[in-house]
């Protein structure tokens, strides 16, 4: 499964100025798609929690009409013995996005509305999943004008069963909210030619988890995205700002690469 993963990513750019963290309003034509692989290391450092878990996640997107499109995800990740061992695929998602909005300003400019439904079916493994399918429901914006891109999204899943060893947002039986506010900036070109290449963007997100049990958790990320008409690179650092959790240790810094294709 590891060298199928590998290989995935290798052949795998997204809509434009698509944040690293969270769903964004943008998809593809009817009948192209959206790829994307992203390598994650996160780490702990809690007293019964002191180590790091690596993470295989593939992403494609099928536009199916001008409006709506159909994602599915999943994961392979290994973790340190010291946070439960365990390795293999987590539990995958499946969702229809539907955009309700959109206001093009210009060529590049634009304003986008959508919204998602979808589930996290349990066919991961024993160690890492859970024996329940999740649903959930979401809304994204997406704004463009010029050099600045901003985002938001809002999702929340709905959960009876925890994992068996919870160390993420979302792997509690408690209900998970995920708020992410994104703000990118054109670095480079200032402005876009008739033939340009690549296209130069810092990001910076605010994600926000809140479980129904009361955790709660903040973390920033600022990142570098790479990004031409039909291929992308990103690289983003989340890093702990503040966080109140009582049923799972509060992770350290995680560090995710990616590349993302368009075909």
């Amino acid at each position: 499964m590891l060298t199928f993963l590998l290989a995935a990513g290798a052949t795998l750019v997204a809509p434009p100025q698509e944040p690293t963290h969270g769903f964004a309003a943008t998809q593809p034509s009817p009948g192209h798609f959206f790829l994307k692989s992203r390598f994650q290391r996160d780490t702990w450092n809690a007293p019964k929690a002191d180590g790091g878990a690596f993470s295989l996640t593939q992403t494609a997107v099928a536009g199916l009409t001008p409006t709506l499109s159909l994602g599915a995800e999943f994961g392979w990740q290994q973790r340190d013995a010291s946070l439960g061992g365990g390795e293999g695929l987590r539990d995958p998602q499946l969702w229809l996005a539907w955009r309700f909005l959109q206001l093009d300003h210009d060529v590049v400019d634009t304003t986008r509305a959508s919204l998602l439904a979808g589930a996290e079916l349990p066919v991961g493994a024993d160690s890492l999943g859970r024996d329940e399918t999740a649903p959930f429901v979401g809304v994204a914006l997406t704004d463009i004008r010029g050099r600045r891109g901003l985002g938001a999204s809002a999702l929340w899943q709905f959960h009876n069963e925890s994992q068996p060893y919870p160390l993420m947002p979302g792997d509690l039986e408690a209900d998970h909210l995920r708020l992410n506010g994104s703000w990118l900036w054109r670095v480079a070109p200032a402005a876009f030619s008739a033939h340009h290449g690549s296209a130069h963007y810092f990001q910076l997100e605010a994600l926000c988890d809140y479980e129904t049990n009361g955790d709660t958790e903040f973390r920033l990320a600022p990142g570098w995205l790479i990004e031409s008409p039909i291929w992308a690179f990103e690289f983003s650092l989340e890093l702990p700002i503040a966080d109140d959790l009582e049923e799972r240790p509060a992770r350290s810094t995680s560090f995710i690469a990616g590349v993302r294709v368009l075909l």
